[in-house]
């Protein structure tokens, strides 16, 4: 019996042996195939696309919208033709792609089959449970912040039709201002930015007087706007020549500190004061990217609907008849309104506010019970160029949208504008 035992032992061992060396040629094969055919294992990484965002990276294969080709590659020279867009009614059409670089060439056979990842090391970034975790509730927030253009189902249905009364109406607003096609010439815009003040303070710290003189044009800032998304502020700086025996100007001895303040506030610095990291960084690249007067309601991935008609009110003497133009920016998340003069076609205000997820982190952050809502007038249309442009600017902001007349700051601008290249005249505007 013992002996019979002893051989089945024997017997099993010599099995497992043969199992295992088979199992061992096996895998050794295999290694030997994932290594010709140069694969290697991979693991799930959830949101490695946010994790790791260099390893994604593209290269700039130059896609520019074509409402933005039109306005760069537009000639200057006086009488030339320039085609005049349409209004589509999907977005607009991305230009002609540059070819495939060579190194981007599909593999002939016999050659080594490109990889994914392949030098970067997995290991310099955070795999911990709170960062994913973190990662994928920013990207909600991102989502619910930025939408995203999507066809109509039906191109006669009654946001179909809204949308051509709004785009008729801004079609004509730019006829009224030159024509979009000269519109559309316009590379740069340099301003020298003018705020109307009532005050000057002398002193410092609680010695500081504040005293109410007549109203006077203050130089604040100057502005240039270039390229597809360059907006460039700085300060308004005087030179000085004191062997000049010119008088210098009336507002080097003034310190309008209200009227500076307002203009941080509202202009500057708004966004800063009023938005949440998460959707603050959207609505700076908006300013840089929109500072087209074109982009604001032509521009990759605007919807614009039709909100009706009435009365402009607000701080407007005349108050005007106006058709109001909803525009919803659906690539940096920005809506507001848009008001044109019936009359005229011209734009004469826009009214925005924060959105929903903002104006909760408002609320929170400051204890208020309604977010702010700004309102902007465009007065004094001027020619420069070829072209009418608003050179007065007034903004107000309140904490209602429904009694605007109470603002809680306010300021008026006075801008001195020159295009392509044109240096703005310093000359203080006259009050």
């Amino acid at each position: 019996m013992a002996h019979h035992n002893h051989h089945r032992i024997i017997t099993a061992l010599a099995l497992s042996i043969v199992a295992h060396m088979l199992f061992l040629a096996a895998y050794g094969r295999m290694a030997d195939w994932y290594r010709q055919q140069d694969l290697r294992p991979t693991r799930y990484l959830p949101d490695l696309l946010l994790l790791a965002p260099d390893l994604f990276r593209q290269r700039n294969i130059g896609r520019i919208p074509e409402r933005l080709m039109q306005r760069v590659e537009a000639t200057t020279e006086p009488g030339a033709a320039v085609a005049m867009p349409t209004f589509d009614v999907a977005p607009p059409a991305l230009a002609s792609v540059e070819p495939v670089p060579a190194d981007d060439t599909l593999p002939t056979p016999g050659e080594r089959q490109p990889i994914f990842l392949s030098q970067p090391s997995l290991a310099d970034f955070s795999l911990n449970e709170r960062d994913i975790e973190a990662v994928a509730q920013l990207r909600d927030q991102y989502d619910a912040y930025a939408r995203y253009w999507s066809p109509d189902v039906d191109p006669g249905d009654t946001e179909s039709a809204s949308r051509t009364k709004a785009e008729a109406i801004v079609a004509r607003a730019f006829t009224a201002m030159g024509g979009l096609d000269k519109l559309l010439k316009i590379t740069e815009i340099r301003t020298v930015v003018w705020v109307e003040a009532f005050e000057t303070a002398s002193g410092e710290g609680r010695q500081q007087q504040i005293d109410t003189v007549r109203v006077y044009p203050y130089p604040i800032a100057t502005w240039r706007m270039h390229d597809l998304n360059k907006f460039d502020r700085d300060a308004f700086r005087v030179a000085f020549d004191l062997s000049s025996g010119k008088p210098f100007p009336a507002y080097v001895t003034k310190n309008p500190v209200f009227a500076r303040r307002a203009y941080y506030e509202l202009f500057d610095a708004r966004w800063h004061l009023f938005a949440p990291v998460a959707s603050r960084k959207l609505r700076l690249a908006s300013e840089r990217a929109r500072w087209h007067i074109c982009d604001w309601f032509l521009g990759e991935g605007i919807r614009l609907s039709y909100a009706g008609a009435g009365r402009l009110g607000g701080e407007s003497l005349l108050n005007p008849a106006v058709d109001r133009v909803y525009v919803d920016d659906r690539k940096y998340g920005r809506q507001f309104e848009a008001y044109f003069d019936r009359g005229s076609g011209l734009l004469l205000a826009m009214r925005e506010t924060l959105d929903e997820a903002e104006a909760s982190w408002f609320q929170q952050q400051r204890g208020s019970l309604s977010a702010p809502t700004w309102l902007t007038h465009y007065d004094d249309y001027r020619q420069v160029g070829d072209v009418l442009l608003p050179h007065q600017w007034t903004r107000s902001m309140s904490m209602s949208r429904n009694d605007p007349r109470r603002p809680l700051q306010r300021v008026l601008l006075h801008l001195n504008i020159a295009i392509n290249g044109a240096a703005p005249d310093t000359v203080a505007p006259e009050l």
